[in-house]
Protein backbone atom coordinates (compact mmCIF):
# COMPACT_ATOMS: atom_id res chain seq x y z
CA UNK A 1 0.00 0.00 0.00
CA UNK A 2 1.72 2.75 -0.64
CA UNK A 3 0.13 6.97 0.04
CA UNK A 4 0.61 10.61 -0.40
CA UNK A 5 1.69 11.94 2.30
CA UNK A 6 3.17 15.99 2.41
CA UNK A 7 3.34 15.53 -1.24
CA UNK A 8 6.41 12.64 -1.17
CA UNK A 9 5.24 8.97 -1.63
CA UNK A 10 5.28 6.35 1.47
CA UNK A 11 5.12 2.89 2.10
CA UNK A 12 2.02 2.29 4.65
CA UNK A 13 2.19 -0.24 7.50
CA UNK A 14 0.67 -0.97 10.43
CA UNK A 15 1.62 -1.87 14.19
CA UNK A 16 0.73 -3.81 17.39
CA UNK A 17 2.07 -4.69 20.58
CA UNK A 18 1.38 -6.78 23.20
CA UNK A 19 2.66 -6.32 26.66
CA UNK A 20 2.78 -7.80 29.96
CA UNK A 21 -0.29 -7.22 32.41
CA UNK A 22 -0.08 -10.12 34.88
CA UNK A 23 -1.09 -9.51 38.17
CA UNK A 24 2.71 -9.00 39.43
CA UNK A 25 2.96 -6.60 36.81
CA UNK A 26 0.33 -4.85 37.59
CA UNK A 27 1.00 -4.59 41.29
CA UNK A 28 4.87 -3.13 40.62
CA UNK A 29 3.57 -0.34 38.10
CA UNK A 30 6.15 -1.95 35.38
CA UNK A 31 5.59 -3.36 31.77
CA UNK A 32 7.42 -4.05 28.23
CA UNK A 33 6.57 -5.57 25.39
CA UNK A 34 6.44 -9.55 24.80
CA UNK A 35 5.41 -9.72 20.92
CA UNK A 36 4.58 -7.42 18.19
CA UNK A 37 3.48 -7.05 15.00
CA UNK A 38 4.42 -5.24 11.72
CA UNK A 39 2.65 -5.68 8.43
CA UNK A 40 1.10 -4.28 4.66
CA UNK A 41 -1.78 -5.74 3.09
CA UNK A 42 0.65 -8.64 1.36
CA UNK A 43 1.82 -10.24 4.68
CA UNK A 44 0.41 -13.46 6.14
CA UNK A 45 -0.17 -14.73 9.52
CA UNK A 46 1.99 -17.96 9.70
CA UNK A 47 4.62 -15.73 8.71
CA UNK A 48 7.35 -15.33 10.98
CA UNK A 49 8.42 -12.03 9.53
CA UNK A 50 5.08 -10.34 10.22
CA UNK A 51 6.17 -10.37 13.91
CA UNK A 52 8.67 -8.75 16.73
CA UNK A 53 9.49 -9.51 20.03
CA UNK A 54 11.66 -6.22 20.69
CA UNK A 55 11.31 -2.80 19.98
CA UNK A 56 14.83 -2.74 19.32
CA UNK A 57 13.84 -5.61 16.32
CA UNK A 58 11.18 -3.21 15.78
CA UNK A 59 13.01 -0.08 15.11
CA UNK A 60 15.53 -2.11 12.97
CA UNK A 61 12.69 -3.37 10.69
CA UNK A 62 12.14 0.12 10.31
CA UNK A 63 15.23 1.14 9.74
CA UNK A 64 15.64 -1.99 6.24
CA UNK A 65 12.72 -0.44 5.03
CA UNK A 66 13.43 2.73 4.59
CA UNK A 67 16.57 1.99 2.74
CA UNK A 68 16.30 2.79 -0.88
CA UNK A 69 18.13 -0.31 -2.04
CA UNK A 70 16.81 -2.58 -4.71
CA UNK A 71 18.04 -6.35 -4.18
CA UNK A 72 18.38 -7.15 -7.79
CA UNK A 73 18.65 -5.08 -10.49
CA UNK A 74 14.99 -5.97 -11.62
CA UNK A 75 13.75 -4.98 -8.64
CA UNK A 76 10.92 -1.57 -9.09
CA UNK A 77 12.68 1.24 -7.42
CA UNK A 78 11.94 1.18 -3.68
CA UNK A 79 9.91 3.90 -2.01
CA UNK A 80 11.88 4.71 1.22
CA UNK A 81 9.49 6.80 3.03
CA UNK A 82 7.34 4.68 5.49
CA UNK A 83 4.08 5.78 7.75
CA UNK A 84 3.40 3.19 10.26
CA UNK A 85 -0.23 3.72 11.56
CA UNK A 86 -0.77 2.34 15.28
CA UNK A 87 -3.89 2.49 17.40
CA UNK A 88 -3.59 4.11 20.59
CA UNK A 89 0.61 5.67 19.86
CA UNK A 90 0.94 7.33 23.10
CA UNK A 91 1.39 3.80 24.47
CA UNK A 92 3.29 2.56 21.90
CA UNK A 93 5.55 5.18 22.19
CA UNK A 94 5.89 5.35 25.77
CA UNK A 95 8.40 2.26 24.55
CA UNK A 96 10.21 3.51 22.25
CA UNK A 97 11.25 6.76 23.10
CA UNK A 98 13.33 5.21 26.16
CA UNK A 99 15.01 2.80 23.42
CA UNK A 100 15.99 5.82 20.71
CA UNK A 101 17.11 7.89 23.56
CA UNK A 102 19.46 4.64 24.47
CA UNK A 103 20.80 4.32 20.90
CA UNK A 104 21.69 7.83 20.93
CA UNK A 105 18.66 9.57 18.79
CA UNK A 106 17.96 13.40 19.63
CA UNK A 107 15.03 15.71 19.49
CA UNK A 108 14.91 17.94 15.82
CA UNK A 109 12.17 20.06 15.66
CA UNK A 110 14.06 21.13 11.93
CA UNK A 111 13.97 17.65 10.85
CA UNK A 112 15.27 17.97 7.24
CA UNK A 113 16.49 15.01 4.46
CA UNK A 114 20.08 15.69 5.49
CA UNK A 115 19.01 14.87 8.89
CA UNK A 116 20.13 11.73 10.54
CA UNK A 117 19.24 9.74 14.18
CA UNK A 118 17.19 12.13 15.37
CA UNK A 119 13.05 12.28 15.93
CA UNK A 120 10.22 15.10 16.27
CA UNK A 121 6.69 14.58 18.13
CA UNK A 122 3.18 16.54 17.82
CA UNK A 123 2.57 14.99 21.00
CA UNK A 124 1.19 17.20 24.92
CA UNK A 125 4.15 17.79 26.86
CA UNK A 126 2.98 15.14 29.86
CA UNK A 127 2.89 12.60 26.35
CA UNK A 128 -0.11 11.55 27.54
CA UNK A 129 -1.23 12.07 23.76
CA UNK A 130 0.73 11.48 20.75
CA UNK A 131 -0.70 12.38 17.62
CA UNK A 132 2.40 11.75 15.11
CA UNK A 133 6.11 10.79 15.49
CA UNK A 134 9.09 11.95 12.74
CA UNK A 135 12.12 9.86 13.29
CA UNK A 136 15.06 9.78 10.76
CA UNK A 137 17.96 7.27 10.57
CA UNK A 138 20.96 7.40 8.36
CA UNK A 139 21.01 10.49 5.80
CA UNK A 140 20.50 7.80 3.06
CA UNK A 141 17.23 6.72 4.69
CA UNK A 142 13.83 8.00 4.07
CA UNK A 143 11.38 9.47 6.61
CA UNK A 144 9.42 7.31 9.28
CA UNK A 145 6.42 8.58 10.39
CA UNK A 146 4.95 7.09 13.25
CA UNK A 147 0.54 8.17 13.28
CA UNK A 148 -2.17 7.58 15.59
CA UNK A 149 -5.66 6.02 13.67
CA UNK A 150 -7.20 6.60 17.08
CA UNK A 151 -7.01 10.21 16.73
CA UNK A 152 -8.96 10.02 13.53
CA UNK A 153 -11.57 7.16 14.76
CA UNK A 154 -12.32 7.30 18.26
CA UNK A 155 -13.62 4.45 20.28
CA UNK A 156 -11.86 1.51 20.68
CA UNK A 157 -10.40 -0.64 17.74
CA UNK A 158 -12.70 -3.41 17.94
CA UNK A 159 -15.97 -0.63 17.91
CA UNK A 160 -14.38 0.73 14.74
CA UNK A 161 -14.07 -2.00 12.90
CA UNK A 162 -17.69 -2.85 13.59
CA UNK A 163 -18.72 0.09 12.36
CA UNK A 164 -16.87 -0.59 9.14
CA UNK A 165 -17.78 -4.36 9.08
CA UNK A 166 -14.15 -5.25 8.22
CA UNK A 167 -13.57 -8.60 7.29
CA UNK A 168 -11.28 -9.41 9.99
CA UNK A 169 -12.88 -8.68 13.84
CA UNK A 170 -11.32 -8.66 17.03
CA UNK A 171 -10.25 -11.99 18.92
CA UNK A 172 -9.48 -12.46 22.52
CA UNK A 173 -6.87 -14.03 24.59
CA UNK A 174 -5.88 -13.71 28.61
CA UNK A 175 -4.14 -10.65 28.90
CA UNK A 176 -3.59 -11.72 32.84
CA UNK A 177 -1.33 -14.68 32.10
CA UNK A 178 1.83 -14.39 33.40
CA UNK A 179 4.44 -13.96 30.64
CA UNK A 180 7.28 -12.86 32.08
CA UNK A 181 9.82 -15.42 31.57
CA UNK A 182 12.55 -14.45 29.18
CA UNK A 183 12.25 -17.66 27.40
CA UNK A 184 8.60 -17.60 27.11
CA UNK A 185 7.25 -18.37 23.20
CA UNK A 186 3.93 -16.70 22.24
CA UNK A 187 1.34 -19.25 20.72
CA UNK A 188 -0.22 -19.13 17.50
CA UNK A 189 -3.11 -18.41 19.33
CA UNK A 190 -1.70 -15.37 20.03
CA UNK A 191 0.10 -14.38 17.47
CA UNK A 192 -2.62 -14.37 15.27
CA UNK A 193 -4.56 -12.49 17.83
CA UNK A 194 -1.78 -9.66 17.76
CA UNK A 195 -2.22 -10.09 13.60
CA UNK A 196 -5.51 -9.25 13.78
CA UNK A 197 -5.81 -6.40 15.86
CA UNK A 198 -2.90 -5.01 13.30
CA UNK A 199 -4.77 -6.08 9.95
CA UNK A 200 -7.70 -4.06 11.59
CA UNK A 201 -5.93 -0.96 10.86
CA UNK A 202 -5.13 -2.25 7.58
CA UNK A 203 -8.33 -2.89 6.41
CA UNK A 204 -9.44 0.45 7.62
CA UNK A 205 -6.86 2.16 6.36
CA UNK A 206 -7.73 0.13 2.39
CA UNK A 207 -10.89 1.22 2.77
CA UNK A 208 -9.88 4.90 2.90
CA UNK A 209 -7.73 4.43 -0.35
CA UNK A 210 -10.73 2.69 -1.70
CA UNK A 211 -12.54 5.57 -1.13
CA UNK A 212 -10.30 7.87 -3.01
CA UNK A 213 -10.18 10.00 0.00
CA UNK A 214 -6.97 12.01 0.04
CA UNK A 215 -7.77 14.19 2.97
CA UNK A 216 -7.54 11.39 5.20
CA UNK A 217 -3.56 10.86 4.69
CA UNK A 218 -3.13 14.58 5.05
CA UNK A 219 -4.58 14.76 8.27
CA UNK A 220 -3.29 13.51 11.98
CA UNK A 221 -6.36 14.07 14.31
CA UNK A 222 -9.76 14.32 13.82
CA UNK A 223 -9.84 17.99 14.02
CA UNK A 224 -7.24 18.28 11.31
CA UNK A 225 -9.54 16.38 8.91
CA UNK A 226 -12.46 17.98 9.98
CA UNK A 227 -10.75 21.05 8.56
CA UNK A 228 -10.13 19.68 5.46
CA UNK A 229 -13.38 19.15 5.19
CA UNK A 230 -14.21 22.51 6.29
CA UNK A 231 -12.47 24.88 4.24
CA UNK A 232 -13.54 22.44 0.40
CA UNK A 233 -16.95 23.28 1.48
CA UNK A 234 -16.26 27.12 2.89
CA UNK A 235 -14.68 28.03 0.38
CA UNK A 236 -15.21 25.93 -2.66
CA UNK A 237 -14.45 28.85 -5.76
CA UNK A 238 -11.17 29.22 -3.91
CA UNK A 239 -7.71 28.38 -4.81
CA UNK A 240 -6.37 28.74 -1.89
CA UNK A 241 -9.25 28.38 0.91
CA UNK A 242 -6.85 28.40 3.88
CA UNK A 243 -5.75 31.56 2.85
CA UNK A 244 -9.15 32.76 2.98
CA UNK A 245 -10.52 31.10 5.70
CA UNK A 246 -7.25 32.73 7.77
CA UNK A 247 -8.91 36.39 6.60
CA UNK A 248 -12.10 35.53 8.56
CA UNK A 249 -10.22 34.00 11.34
CA UNK A 250 -6.96 35.20 11.89
CA UNK A 251 -4.50 32.93 14.11
CA UNK A 252 -5.28 34.25 17.83
CA UNK A 253 -1.98 35.50 19.45
CA UNK A 254 -0.83 33.57 22.59
CA UNK A 255 -2.70 34.93 25.17
CA UNK A 256 -5.85 34.71 23.47
CA UNK A 257 -4.60 30.90 22.33
CA UNK A 258 -3.95 29.92 25.88
CA UNK A 259 -7.44 31.58 27.15
CA UNK A 260 -9.32 29.75 24.53
CA UNK A 261 -7.88 26.50 25.28
CA UNK A 262 -8.54 26.70 28.71
CA UNK A 263 -12.23 27.10 28.19
CA UNK A 264 -12.48 24.21 25.91
CA UNK A 265 -10.60 22.02 28.10
CA UNK A 266 -13.51 20.12 29.07
CA UNK A 267 -14.36 17.14 27.03
CA UNK A 268 -14.50 15.41 23.66
CA UNK A 269 -17.74 15.10 22.17
CA UNK A 270 -18.47 11.67 19.55
CA UNK A 271 -20.86 11.26 17.00
CA UNK A 272 -23.27 8.64 17.59
CA UNK A 273 -23.08 5.59 15.55
CA UNK A 274 -25.79 6.86 12.93
CA UNK A 275 -23.26 9.56 11.80
CA UNK A 276 -19.49 7.85 12.57
CA UNK A 277 -17.55 7.60 9.76
CA UNK A 278 -19.98 9.65 7.48
CA UNK A 279 -19.57 13.79 5.93
CA UNK A 280 -22.57 15.40 7.41
CA UNK A 281 -23.61 17.67 5.19
CA UNK A 282 -26.66 18.88 7.09
CA UNK A 283 -26.91 21.71 9.73
CA UNK A 284 -25.53 20.87 13.21
CA UNK A 285 -27.10 22.49 16.71
CA UNK A 286 -24.55 22.06 19.23
CA UNK A 287 -25.39 22.28 23.04
CA UNK A 288 -22.73 22.58 25.92
CA UNK A 289 -24.06 22.75 29.75
CA UNK A 290 -22.75 23.72 32.61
Amino acid sequence: MIATINRKKYQIYAMDVESHNDETSRKNRETSIWLGCLINEESKEDDESSYFYTIDEFLNRCEELTIKKRKTANETRKIKNLCVYIYNLSFEWSFILPILLKKGFTFNADMDESSEYCFNSISTKSVSSVWQVKIKFAKKNGTLLLRDLAKIYGGGLGEVAKAFKLPTQKGEIDYTLDRRDPNYIPTREEKIYCFKDTRIIIDILLEEIRRGDKDFFKAVSMASYSMLKLLKRGFPRATKPYRKYRELYPELGEEENIFVRNALSGGICYATKEFQFKEVTQPILHIDGH
